[in-house]
């Protein structure tokens, strides 16, 4: 994974963020890509609101879709290109497939509405496995955040305790 593959990947994940506005109005979009040819495996946006199911998050879609498609349970030689950081869950869930490498446009803080909910974030992976996963953050993030311009994308908030705002 290095910058030009990403530069070749971004209008296919920008498209699906597009897709992904027009369709569900939030922007969240993955691309799971082989690390050998560059070749995109599977591809998803959110669908979690829609399917009342929070685990439909896009990175882990792409990676049931992934698995689905090669009839694997490893895929240690694919990447996660995304347009928001993953969730601790999605970035739970792409570490047991053996995912070690990641790439996002957008980092949970720089996001319009911040959507962390803890201090807890996948920057913890990195810190805890050092060496062991490879993160490229803010890849092509001021051109991402113009895609936010739309006044229709809504952002969910993850739910805090004791009722203190947020949205699933």
């Amino acid at each position: 994974m290095d910058s030009s593959q990403l530069e070749k990947l971004k209008p296919q994940l920008f498209a699906l963020v597009r897709t992904s506005i027009k369709t569900t109005r939030m922007p969240y979009a993955t691309l799971l890509v082989d690390k050998r040819t560059g070749v995109v495996i599977a591809r998803s946006y959110n669908d979690s609101v829609a399917s009342y199911d929070p685990s439909d998050q896009t990175d882990v879609v792409a990676i049931r879709k992934a698995k689905e498609a090669l009839e694997a349970k490893d895929l240690a030689d694919m990447y996660l290109f995304s347009f928001f950081e993953p969730t601790v869950l999605s970035f739970d869930i792409a570490m047991f497939a053996k995912i070690t490498s990641f790439a996002w446009c957008i980092s949970a803080t720089d996001a319009p509405e911040h959507y962390l909910i803890t201090d807890y974030s996948v920057r913890v992976y990195d810190r805890d496995h050092p060496g062991k996963i490879q993160i490229m953050a803010d890849y092509a993030k001021q051109e991402a955040l113009g895609l936010l311009n739309d006044p229709d994308i809504h952002i969910p908030r993850g739910y805090l305790l004791g009722g203190q705002g947020g949205d699933a």
